[in-house]
């Protein structure tokens, strides 16, 4: 069985099929070290962004959930993969670019372009519906 990561919101906004919802503050969260990604501002306000499925409205309160498996792999995809690439783009650069005068630099601009060109189809293919999309569950509550 996978586990769950659930979070519970309120939607701020609902408009043009997309809904905002403010996740509410976790007893969990202040213990958390990634809470410099989760809540990079000084204000306790977390917001994400979906789909909106299931008709709700602004003000509703609705339970958000995602299985671990999924964000494991989307942080393989978001973390690993892009700094794979540029470790071995600059490996690679520095065997290709042996007789230039500064190979390091070569290969680490190299490496850099490769990266933001991963990351920009990666988030350009999301965004366009990417057959790999992770599975948030969204329900309201009542």
């Amino acid at each position: 069985m996978d586990e769950q990561l659930t979070e519970q919101g309120i939607v701020l906004k609902s408009e043009n099929g997309f809904t905002e919802i403010e996740l509410l503050a976790n007893e969990n969260c202040e213990e958390c070290s990634a809470k410099l990604f989760c809540k990079p501002k000084e204000d306790s306000s977390r917001i994400l962004k979906v789909n909106n499925s299931l008709g709700i409205a602004k003000g509703d309160k609705v339970s958000i959930s995602i299985s671990g498996k999924s964000l494991l792999n989307a942080s393989i995809k978001i973390y690993l993969y892009p700094l794979l690439l540029l470790i071995s783009s600059i490996f690679l650069g520095m065997i290709f670019f042996t007789n230039s005068k500064q190979p390091e630099l070569y290969s680490l601009l190299v490496g850099l372009a490769l990266v933001v060109i991963y990351y920009y189809t990666f988030f350009l293919l999301g965004k366009n519906g990417s057959k790999d999309k992770s599975k948030v569950i969204i329900s309201k509550i009542h």
